[in-house]
């Protein structure tokens, strides 16, 4: 998205008003009306592409938010982890068993503040946090590059289980 453009007005507040209410109305507004669609390849699109689509991935509904709050003046950062949702009935869990990315914004007085667009949600304790960045590329799962003249066998395993403790 180029940085001049500006995001359409449902994502804009048009009066003054708290902050807090701001942050929780953009957030609910995006899980309301874009379409959640998993997908597992590496693309994301731009906010102005998810607008004219009307669904993405929690990669792209991170997008969407981190740049609506940035045109507003706030401090974000997108992260990416894992969230326990092993409360939920299984028709609604869309992080299950995967990487999901969310929103943090920064308020002063109170820090970096978790939103989760994509369940119209604050993240709480049930967010763990593996990476934070600015794009979408710093917070890869797995990113980097190795130059050789010889091949190099390498692996990555890593298990990760949640569970909810009585």
């Amino acid at each position: 998205m180029a940085e001049n453009s500006k995001l359409p007005s449902p994502l804009a507040p048009t009066v003054p008003r708290p902050t807090v209410e701001t942050l929780v109305n953009i957030n609910s507004w995006i899980f309301e009306n874009i379409a959640y669609e998993r997908r597992e390849d590496a693309h994301h699109h731009t906010a102005t592409e998810i607008l004219k689509r009307g669904s993405g991935s929690c990669r792209d509904f991170s997008t969407l938010l981190a740049e609506s709050l940035r045109q507003n003046g706030l401090a974000t950062r997108l992260a990416s982890g894992f969230v326990w949702e092993g409360d939920k009935p299984d028709k609604e869990k869309k992080a299950s068993s995967a990487m999901h990315a969310w929103v943090e914004a920064y308020l002063p007085g109170a820090g970096w503040i978790g939103m989760d667009p994509t369940n119209g949600v604050l993240c709480d304790h049930h967010f763990v946090t593996t990476a934070v960045g600015r794009t979408q590329s710093d917070i890869a799962p797995v990113n980097g590059s190795y130059y050789s003249n010889k091949p190099v066998t390498s692996s990555l395993v890593t298990r990760l289980f949640l569970e909810k403790i009585a």
